[in-house]
């Protein structure tokens, strides 16, 4: 998993901080906070690495991106066809975190 770093081209955020917070304890991908080009973008889905892209936010949670309109051109991205697995992982542990079906330190019960 990539995500770009702070630094002041996308919004901080709840709710993308919690995402790459989960995604680091699976300790099954790896996941990293770094500056990712068009042309690695690129590069990645032609030798089928990148197999989707999804956007957070308070209002949408999780979003999964299925294009990307670059030099005035249509880039299919496969997150709908490859099963959005991580994309669904993601989502799916933190409803269940949110609506306390497990349990975790960001929640606390209340009476």
């Amino acid at each position: 998993m990539i995500t770009p770093p702070l630094d002041g081209t996308i919004l901080e955020g709840v709710t993308r901080q919690s995402i790459l917070d989960m995604a680091k304890q699976w300790n099954d991908i790896k996941v990293s906070e770094r500056p990712i080009t068009m042309k690695e973008t690129l590069k990645l889905l032609k030798s089928e690495q990148l197999i989707e892209i999804f956007g957070t936010g308070t209002a949408c949670v999780v979003c999964p991106v299925d294009g990307i309109l670059y030099k005035g051109k249509r880039i299919e991205i496969p997150t709908m066809k490859s099963g959005a697995v991580l994309m669904n992982r993601a989502a799916s542990q933190l409803n269940e975190i949110h609506y306390g079906k497990i349990p975790h330190e960001w929640s606390q019960h209340v009476e």
